[in-house]
């Protein structure tokens, strides 16, 4: 049984050709914790949608590769189709038709509703393709019956069984009108041309044992039989000749408990058994082979629980299980690593791989145990190993001189390696370091390698040297404004990295560092590794991810966590030949899809052999991605994981429940729920979706399947979803458009009718102004009056509103209380205040004492409204006669206000409000409070968020520059007693007169 799956792949191979690739991969198993009740499965279909459906002995359950979903039975009260014995798909009328021990049932994909067609105890349920018909079996309380329906027509035939066992299952014969069905002990033919049915072979022929029947096929003319007990049966239709196929192995008193057939060719068939699980039975050797089952997998198919076997139009192989469903996926996106381990006969003791590079077909691979081994393309060790110079001998890094000669290099030593003669050779140690090379240290930090010369440097020094006999060729260049930890050269420009930056060595031998959008990346950061590729500088951290900077465009590509890595803990990167970033971290490995953009992250699942690569290199080895670990280096070919290829498309499904998409919602609409999938069926966790509403950035949706929009405005919408499988592989969704329609009043046609009432208006309110104007003016001063006469009234009419507004907040104050008397006298003062108001806004000027009026009756209710907490004085100087005096109406009233309000109110002492009116050349109103003062008043204003100025003031403040004129008038606040607690207010109105 250990090779079972191979050979059932060989097979497949060989009968079916691409069904092979079909069966591949394990079986993931979804049960009660995944949406299924808690019931056995017996059953599975697919409808033209994609939808899967498992039928249970607790209803049916619809599966869209993310979430299960029970079909509802409108016709019961237990809300469940009960126990459903089979299910197919009708394509006439787009409907799963269900058949159960309640009836047979019609589930409309289109629609989302659910029909009863025959209300019968049904056994088992065939589909004739070629007739275009549904046979299914089963009994009522007078008879067996054999029923056909007929979608087109939606009729039923009925058909009356004389078998007295019940009828199991049923099926019919291409050739002629015979149908065959099963029950409990015998296989009966019906023929349609006699009317009349009869035991076509009796328990006796087979064994003589009681025998159940539970499933048929036909091939030919010969019929198969899934048999409880004795295996699959054989049966020649002309011969009657019987031929049992059972397994051998006996483990248990139950065996050969076959329950299901499906039929892959005319040899090879799909069994569901009870006893042994899912398998296949090849009909030329008689030979059976089942899936091994790992009690150590969850996710492994189960034993003793074979229900029915099913393929879906993807080529998943489904099997229907007690109590669960299990899905052999088609596609297995997880990459395969191919170790090569490294001989051990070369070395005396453990070899930990540290480095690698690869040059002409040839992997040259150092080891922790100070030596170096000589790979060829497929893997093979070359028969000469290096003799080591030293026994000290190690190498940091290797820098490539031509496809026969390389340079290694140590923290003390350069050294030259011949892939000719495998001979290593030590061409600068410490000592010529620090006598010959004049550095101050013995460290050596970076070698770079440019046409016959190469750059040696330590933290903060640099010089060259010549190839040909490793002398130095220029003076010692110090470099002091940060440490020199890493060096590249790219397209023989040399490159440096610090603790502060990148820097570039220009020709002169000066060193820059390269500001921009690198600063980020560097501050706070440490531990730096860089590689160099075609496109340019790869920089990797392990506090802030990787950078690709690209020395010819000063672009900089970032990845890190906010672009879809696991962990800003980027050890070492590679670049393929792809353009793809391949990253070690702390948690997997990331690689970075240079077509879609996307940042893939490969572990333990995927034969990666730990998530934890910090300590590890990696490197490109020629077409191949190589990384050390242990005892091996571990390799793959970028080419073969199809990177570059789409990803998996996505469906919606539903909006708001309804399969019909519509284009506009009303306004009162305050949910909008879109369910999409992409029909993947097998589990893929690793699969990431994302969202974009009107071309926005995409946003990551964790609620797989199911997207809710809220409260959305009023406007046109554009909606797209995105995948993002295991591989990286970017897939996407139709552009679904759509609108929320405006409420009435805030459509376009209400504000343009409104628009056009005001334009009447302020068309015949000029025309008023026009009309009184002088026919003596010029135009010109007759057009400025106008003008400046109908500002006068906009403020004026900003202004009453304003007062209105604080007035009725007054009243609502004081009705609150319930004091109804006093209620009635208050609102008798607000109406004559309101009366005088009405009768003065059409008014451009009014008398003194009409205004004086107006502030008593006001100031009145102020003083109701607060308790009579303040006094109020007026003086009038005795030269003034208020009748013979005119002003804008309204002027005065802010500043008391203003007083009242922000003024008195706050202080929790009684205060006094004091108005005089002089005659000084002009006319001074002055206004005084002992209230808090302005810097208390506006310091509670913040802390109060009212930070919004007097509307009334600034209104009456801008009335008074129109009725100026070219005459002065101005207005002026001020404390009236800065030396006290309560500093109180002062406010001066110029008016002329």
């Amino acid at each position: 049984m250990k090779y079972c799956c191979f050979f059932f792949f060989l097979l497949i191979g060989l009968s079916v050709g691409a069904q092979h690739e079909i069966l591949e991969g394990k079986f993931v198993n979804y049960d009660l914790k995944n949406g299924i009740n808690n019931g056995s499965v017996y059953s599975i279909t697919q409808d033209n949608i994609g939808f899967i459906y498992a039928g249970t002995s607790d209803g049916v359950f619809r599966f869209d590769g993310l979430q299960f979903e029970k079909i509802v039975n409108p016709f019961h009260s237990s809300q469940s189709l009960g126990h459903v014995t089979g299910m197919h798909f009708d394509e006439i009328n787009n409907e799963v038709l269900i058949a159960s021990y309640k009836g047979l049932y019609g589930y409309s994909t289109e629609k989302d509703t659910i029909r009863l067609i025959d209300p019968q105890v049904i056994h088992d349920f065939e589909k004739d393709t070629e007739r275009k018909c549904f046979y299914y079996v089963g009994y009522n309380k007078d008879f067996n019956f054999l029923r056909i329906w007929h979608p087109t027509s939606h009729k039923v035939q009925t058909v009356r069984l004389h078998a007295h066992e019940s009828a199991r299952d049923v099926i019919r014969s291409k050739e002629d009108p015979d149908i065959w069905f099963l029950s409990h002990e015998g296989i009966n033919i019906y023929n349609s041309k006699y009317d009349i049915d009869f035991r076509l072979v009796e328990p006796s022929e087979i064994n003589k044992s009681k025998t159940n029947f539970d499933d048929l096929r036909l091939i030919g003319n010969k019929l198969y039989a899934a048999s409880i007990g004795r295996g699959v049966l054989e049966i020649d239709v002309s011969t009657k000749k019987i031929k049992e196929f059972t397994y051998r192995e006996k483990t248990s008193a139950r065996f050969n408990m076959v329950r299901h057939i499906s039929v892959l060719n005319d040899s090879l068939f799909s069994i569901a058994t009870s006893d042994k699980g899912i398998g296949t039975l090849n009909l030329k050797t008689g030979k059976f082979s089942f899936y091994k089952h790992d009690p150590s997998d969850l996710s492994s198919i189960s034993l003793l629980s074979g229900r029915s076997t099913f393929f879906d139009k993807q080529g998943n192989m489904w099997a229907a299980m007690a109590e669960s469903l299990s899905v052999k996926s088609l596609s297995n996106d997880a990459f395969k690593i191919e170790t090569q381990d490294v001989p051990l006969g070369f070395v005396k003791r453990e070899l930990k791989a540290r480095n690698a590079i690869y040059v002409l077909d040839s992997l040259i691979l150092q080891g922790s145990n100070k030596s170096i081994f000589v790979y060829d393309k497929d893997g093979n060790a070359i028969e000469n190993p290096f003799e080591m110079p030293t026994k000290d001998f190690g190498i940091t890094k290797f820098e490539t001189y031509s496809d026969k000669l390389i340079y290694g290099y140590s923290a003390n030593t350069l050294y030259k390696i011949d892939l000719d003669l495998f001979k290593i050779t030590k061409v600068l140690d410490a000592g010529n370091l620090t006598n010959e090379w004049d550095f101050n240290t013995n460290k050596i930090f970076g070698v770079i390698i440019r046409n016959d010369s190469f750059l040696l440097h330590n933290f903060n020094e640099f010089r060259w040297g010549r190839l040909t006999d490793f002398e130095p060729i220029s003076k010692k260049m110090e470099f002091h404004e940060d440490r020199l930890i890493y060096s590249v050269k790219f397209k023989e420009t040399i490159y440096f990295i610090g603790l502060n930056g990148l820097y570039e060595l220009k020709d002169h031998g000066s060193i820059t560092r390269i500001e921009g959008d690198l600063d980020s990346f560097f501050a706070e950061n440490e531990d730096f590794y860089m590689t160099v590729s075609e496109k340019g500088l790869l920089i990797t951290s392990l506090l802030k991810g990787a950078v690709l900077y690209q020395p010819d465009t000063k672009k900089i590509l970032k990845i890190n966590i906010e672009n879809g890595a696991r962990t800003n803990q980027l050890a070492r990167g590679v670049v393929d030949q792809q353009g793809n970033i391949w990253l070690t971290s702390s948690a997997g490995l990331h690689v970075y899809n240079e077509i879609h953009k996307t940042v893939s992250i490969f572990d333990k699942r995927d034969n990666v052999w730990s998530n934890d690569l910090l300590p590890d290199f990696i490197n490109r080895l020629g077409p191949s991605i190589g990384i050390s670990v242990d005892l091996s280096l571990n390799t793959w070919k970028p080419s073969e994981m199809h990177l570059e290829e789409q990803g998996p498309d996505i469906q919606l499904i539903s909006v708001n429940g309804e399969n019909e998409f519509r284009q506009q919602y009303p306004a009162s609409t305050e949910k909008i729920s879109i369910r999409y999938s992409t029909f993947r069926y097998g589990k893929n966790d690793r699969d990431r979706y994302f969202y974009s509403i009107n071309n926005r950035p995409w946003q990551l949706h964790n609620e797989k399947g199911m997207l809710e929009l809220i409260a959305l405005e009023a406007g046109d919408y554009l909606l797209q979803f995105k995948i993002i499988d295991g591989l990286g592989r970017v897939g996407y969704s139709p552009k679904y458009n759509f609108s929320i329609d405006r409420y009435w009043y805030t459509s376009w046609w209400f504000y343009g009718i409104l628009g056009g009432i005001l334009a009447l208006g302020s068309y015949l309110i000029i025309s008023r102004f026009q009309a009184a104007k002088e026919k003596t003016e010029i135009v010109k001063q007759r057009y400025e009056g106008i003008a400046k006469d109908l500002e006068n009234q906009v403020m004026r009419s900003q202004m009453n509103p304003h007062f209105l507004f604080n007035s009725l907040n007054s009243i609502r104050y004081y009705i609150k209380s319930n004091e109804t008397e006093i209620a009635a006298d208050y609102l008798t003062k607000f109406s004559r205040l309101i009366r005088n108001i009405l009768e003065n806004s059409t008014k451009d000027k009014i008398s003194l004492q009409e205004e004086m009026n107006t502030i008593a009756w006001y100031v009145e209710l102020e003083k109701l409204r607060f308790n009579d907490k303040f006094d109020f004085k007026i003086n009038i100087a005795p030269d003034i006669l208020p009748q013979s005096i005119f002003i804008p109406p309204m002027l005065i009233q802010p500043f008391l206000e203003n007083a009242i309000i922000h003024g008195i109110n706050p202080k929790p002492e009684p205060s006094t409000l004091v108005l005089t009116i002089e005659h000084a050349g002009q006319l001074l109103i002055t206004i005084m409070d002992d209230g808090i003062g302005r810097e208390a008043a506006h310091k509670l204003k913040e802390r109060n968020s009212l930070k919004k100025a007097s509307l009334g003031q600034n209104i009456t403040e801008r009335r008074l520059e129109l009725l100026s004129n070219n005459m002065s008038s101005n207005i002026t606040i001020s404390d009236l007693h800065p030396e006290q607690k309560y500093k109180g207010t002062k406010v001066v109105i110029r008016i002329p007169i």
